[in-house]
């Protein structure tokens, strides 16, 4: 802090300038300007300040360069973040691990990312796209949430983490795979599930993707549910997708018999 006080030593005027580099307030915040709290800078013969002062200067308000309160913004290109004012980051965050480690490219998968040195303000970066701080959900320093951007193709990308547009784990970063419904494994694995899955009247040839995965999870709520009772099914399956629970289990109990 570089602050210029006029000084008045037995009627004469002399003006004082001095370096101050001082990072404490008393506050666990950065404090308010307009607070009365101020400090001031005296000139004695000793280091007590109850006794005769030559000079004492104005009130100054000094300034916590703490990471209390610090909140990450959308920073200006053209600004310099190497100012050596801003919040000096002690420890690089560190990514782990992923959860989970893939999801669509139409975005809006929900993943947690575990790892070390995580705070407030933080922005995640997948590929080319930067979640801003606002959308990331720090849990505890060692675990975060946040929900992934659109990507316009599949495929890998790495996962980083940047505080005010300066890229922080660079060397270790994490990854992320997105996945494309449309892609031809994905159909083909549609159509299988579908093969498995109970046909209802005026089904049409090819169900819609959301469809199948409904009936999927139904299927196997309703072959998990009857692996739970050791009492044997009621004569009237309460519906269709019990009683082809009931029916694909005795399938494969008859297979097994037959080795």
């Amino acid at each position: 802090m570089q602050k210029g006080t006029r000084l008045l030593n037995h009627g004469e005027q002399f003006f004082l300038k001095f370096f101050l580099k001082c990072n404490q307030n008393c506050l666990k915040n950065a404090g308010n300007p307009r607070d009365m709290r101020r400090f001031q800078v005296v000139l004695g013969t000793t280091a007590r300040v109850d006794g005769p002062l030559l000079a004492i200067s104005d009130n100054m308000f000094v300034h916590n360069n703490s990471k209390h309160g610090r909140r990450a913004k959308r920073v200006d290109p053209s600004e310099d973040i190497s100012d050596s004012s801003d919040v000096a980051v002690t420890s690089n965050p560190v990514i782990k691990a992923i959860c989970p480690s893939e999801g669509w490219t139409q975005g809006g998968t929900s993943v947690i990312i575990i790892g070390e040195n995580f705070f407030e303000g933080l922005q995640v970066t997948f590929g080319p796209t930067t979640v801003w701080s606002e959308s990331v959900q720090i849990i505890t320093p060692h675990a975060m949430r946040v929900t992934t951007p659109p990507r316009h193709m599949p495929g890998v990308v790495e996962v980083t983490l940047t505080y005010k547009s300066k890229q922080l784990n660079q060397g270790n970063p994490g990854r992320f795979v997105y996945v494309s419904l449309s892609e031809p494994s994905i159909d083909f694995g549609f159509q299988r599930l579908q093969k498995l899955l109970p046909k209802y009247p005026g089904d049409p040839e090819r169900l819609p993707k959301e469809l199948i995965l409904k009936r999927a999870a139904e299927l196997a709520e309703a072959l998990y549910n009857s692996q739970q009772f050791t009492l044997p099914p009621p004569r009237t399956p309460v519906d269709p997708l019990s009683h082809y629970a009931s029916a694909y289990t005795a399938q494969f109990d008859t297979n097994n018999g037959n080795f």
